[in-house]
């Protein structure tokens, strides 16, 4: 059942445990969001079988992770990527020299991610800065 809301201006995010639940959502029925974005995270295995296979290539997916992230393994990330090619995502993979975290730079990436999949107009200045 639909919530509520514009899916073309909907995107599904999470960072961490969020990630593996934004995986799950965006990705089984991905005409729900306009884009998934997993963050230090990783794909779920079991939920493999659910993934929209017909529809998943056509889902703007942005995954990022830290080199150095000590509560899940950069290469538990590459395994997940790599997973999800198999199934016809395109996720656009990006790793950072960070731990388990989101860096200045990650934000950058992520922010300017955003503006393409929503169709938004730039941000002036750095995203990072109150």
């Amino acid at each position: 059942p639909q919530a509520g809301g514009d899916p073309a201006r909907t995107v599904v995010l999470g960072f961490s445990q969020g990630g593996t639940l934004a995986y799950r959502l965006g990705l089984t029925e991905p005409g729900r969001f306009a884009g998934v974005a997993a963050l230090s995270t990783y794909f779920p295995e079991e939920i493999a079988g659910l993934v929209d296979r017909d529809a998943v290539a056509q889902v703007p997916l942005l995954v990022q992770h830290g080199t150095h992230d000590q509560m899940i393994s950069v290469q538990r990330a590459q395994a997940s990527r790599d997973l999800l090619q198999t199934l016809g995502a395109q996720p656009q993979y990006l790793e950072y020299g960070m731990q388990h975290e989101i860096s200045r730079q990650s934000l950058t990436d992520l922010s300017a991610w955003l503006e393409s999949v929503l169709d938004l107009p730039e941000i002036d200045g750095d995203p990072t800065t109150v």
